[in-house]
């Protein structure tokens, strides 16, 4: 057995730490590995309106178990009682390369997990948050991606998870670990609430805009022009398509910033536009997706770029069409898909210049501190990163 030293420790501790993989943690009263069952597969069909709780890869993604709406009957739930979930399990999301995890807590609605989940359960010797936040660690990332190697499909499973490797201290220096990680948690918590709440500001004030419950006046107090009905094609002077490039072309650092269906993909030595542009994703995961760019940008042929004319605002439109769920028209194909000549056509109503510039500024000021708030996010984020690698080996 290994033992092993972490780079950042609190000052009052000291020895090494102890190493074992996960099927040597488990509750193991009877020599049994104790992990699992996996959760049952459910079909929508024997859901109903209310009854037992259903719980699935979304409380993980979300380590949140009150989100969902899925039950089944009691007589159901008892049939599954094997699968129901109790305090401190460990619960995996089995889809991914890397999958999510979470502590199923203490005082939380009874229920059972779908066929998605995967869950174990702890012996003494392991705290499982101190478990939950070094799983979130670096450290075992590498090890899953290495255990992954050859496996059929992307995705966690009990072999995979049995076979990771954990270090851990005394019981006392995991407890100080884990009030001291989830301390951080609960700051990025409320900083990320904050940011919700002024996303959430930012559309509402988007749809009273855009629906004309709020309207500006001009500098001099008077009423600005009803909106007139135009087509997109007729206050863009761009509309089209970018141009091709090959994945090998495209790098980590360089001097132009590649855009393409699905947003920024890394950099590239050449450019194909110059000057402020809304990209409209057209293909990917991420179909209709908007993207504000200035300056030089390689744009693909993933995403359409588009620039208004003397008479409109680019800002303004570039709020209009991200408020405007582009994804909805996506063509119905095995990728979803826009295309330029679906796009031109769509008439909506529009404002005159004035009231456009007058809307681009209202939202740009709220976007710019949901920015700043985005950075305070992000900040604390890179901490916690920061200390998973000093504080796991």
């Amino acid at each position: 057995m290994k033992k092993r030293v972490p780079k950042l420790r609190f000052p009052e501790f000291n020895g090494e730490w102890e190493e074992k993989n996960v099927n040597e943690i488990l509750q193991d009263s009877k020599g049994a590995i104790k992990i699992g069952p996996f959760g049952s597969a459910l079909k929508k069909d024997i859901y109903v309106k209310k009854g037992i709780k259903v719980f699935t890869q979304e409380n993980i993604f979300q380590n949140n178990f009150t989100l969902g709406n899925y039950y089944v009957t009691e007589e159901k739930y008892k049939a599954l009682k094997s699968c129901e979930l109790e305090p401190d399990d460990i619960v995996f999301s089995m889809m991914g390369t890397i999958g999510n995890c979470a502590v199923f807590p203490h005082h939380c609605e009874k229920g059972i997990m779908n066929s998605h989940l995967l869950r174990i359960q702890l012996n003494s010797e392991i705290n499982p948050l101190f478990f939950y936040h070094q799983y979130s660690s670096s450290f075992v990332k590498r090890q899953i991606k290495k255990l992954s190697v050859g496996s059929i499909m992307s995705g966690l499973s009990s072999s995979i998870v049995s076979n990771i490797r954990i270090d851990y201290p005394s019981t006392l220096e995991q407890q100080k670990i884990a009030d001291f990680l989830s301390t951080v948690d609960g700051i990025i918590a409320s900083e990320q609430h904050i940011l919700d709440d002024l996303q959430l500001k930012k559309k509402g004030l988007m749809q009273k805009l855009f629906n004309r419950e709020l309207r500006f006046k001009d500098n001099d107090g008077r009423e600005f022009p009803e909106w007139e009905e135009k087509r997109l094609g007729e206050i863009t002077n761009t509309f089209k398509a970018g141009e091709s490039i090959t994945a090998a072309t495209i790098t980590e650092t360089g001097r132009y910033p590649v855009y393409g269906g699905n947003g920024f993909r890394g950099y590239t030595t050449t450019f194909t536009h110059d000057g402020q542009y809304v990209l409209i994703g057209r293909q990917g995961a991420l179909c209709g997706n908007i993207k504000y760019i200035t300056g030089e940008n390689f744009v693909s042929e993933h995403a359409i770029a588009v620039q208004t004319n003397q008479m409109n605002n680019i800002e303004y439109l570039y709020f209009f069409l991200d408020y405007c769920d582009l994804n909805k028209l996506s063509e119905s194909s095995a990728q979803g898909g826009l295309s330029v000549n679906k796009l031109v056509i769509l008439k909506y109503l529009f404002p005159c210049l004035e009231e456009q510039q007058k809307i681009a500024n209202c939202l740009s000021l709220l976007d710019n501190v949901i920015c700043e708030q985005q950075t305070i996010v992000n900040g604390w984020k890179l901490r916690k990163k920061g200390l998973l690698q000093q504080m796991f080996m």
